[in-house]
C-alpha cells in the first residue's frame, strides 16, 4: 500500500542491521511469507529462520530471498532477486502462537551481509514496536507503532499485541 515505507527511505536509517536480517520466503515463484534470520547462543551463524506457522507447508521447497528491497525511496522499484538460498528443515512450530523456526539447508553466503538478529526474553513491557516485512509479497517495508504494545492471548499463547501502526502497516 501507499502508506508503507520502503526500507531504503530515511525512516529505515536507525534499523539497517535489523533490515538486513529480514528475508522473503518464495514458494512456487510467489512471495509467501516474511521472516528473520536468528542468532543463537553459540553465535556460529547457524542459519535459523523465524517466520509464521502458516509458512511451514513445504519448507524443503522454500527459497529465502535476501536483500530484496526497492533501490529508491520513491518511486518503488523492484530490486535484483539473485541473493537467495533454497530449502530448509522445520525445527519447531505452533499454530497457537503462529511461529515456525526453520534451519535453512545451506550456509547463507557472507557476501549477502545478513545480520543475525537477537531476541528479548525479559518479558518487559514494550513501549514501541518496529516491523520489517514484505507485505503481500512486496519489496521490503518498515512500519512503526509508537504506543506501548498490549499483553494479550492469541490461540492460547501469550503475546504482545500492536493496537495500531502509526506509520506503515
Amino acid at each position: 500500500g501507499a502508506c508503507n515505507n520502503n526500507v531504503i527511505c530515511p525512516e529505515g536509517d536507525n534499523w539497517r542491521c535489523e533490515i538486513s536480517s529480514v528475508a522473503i520466503i518464495v514458494v512456487g515463484g510467489s512471495g509467501a511469507c516474511t521472516g528473520t534470520v536468528l542468532n543463537n547462543h553459540a553465535q556460529d551463524e547457524r542459519p535459523l529462520f523465524l517466520s509464521a506457522n502458516y509458512c511451514v507447508t513445504s519448507v524443503s521447497s522454500c527459497v529465502f530471498r535476501f536483500n530484496w528491497y526497492s533501490p529508491s525511496c520513491t518511486p518503488t522499484a523492484h530490486a535484483p532477486t539473485s541473493q537467495s538460498v533454497s530449502g530448509a528443515t522445520l525445527l519447531a512450530s505452533s499454530g497457537g502462537s503462529d511461529f515456525s523456526i526453520m534451519e535453512i539447508s545451506s550456509h547463507i553466503p557472507t557476501a549477502y551481509n545478513v545480520y543475525y538478529s537477537g531476541w528479548d526474553a525479559t518479558g518487559d513491557a514494550l513501549t514501541n514496536q518496529t516491523g520489517i516485512h514484505h507485505p503481500a509479497g512486496d519489496v521490503k517495508k518498515i512500519s512503526f507503532d509508537t504506543d506501548p504494545a498490549v499483553f494479550a492471548t492469541s490461540g492460547g499463547a501469550a503475546c504482545w499485541n500492536v493496537q495500531n501502526w502509526e506509520d506503515g502497516t
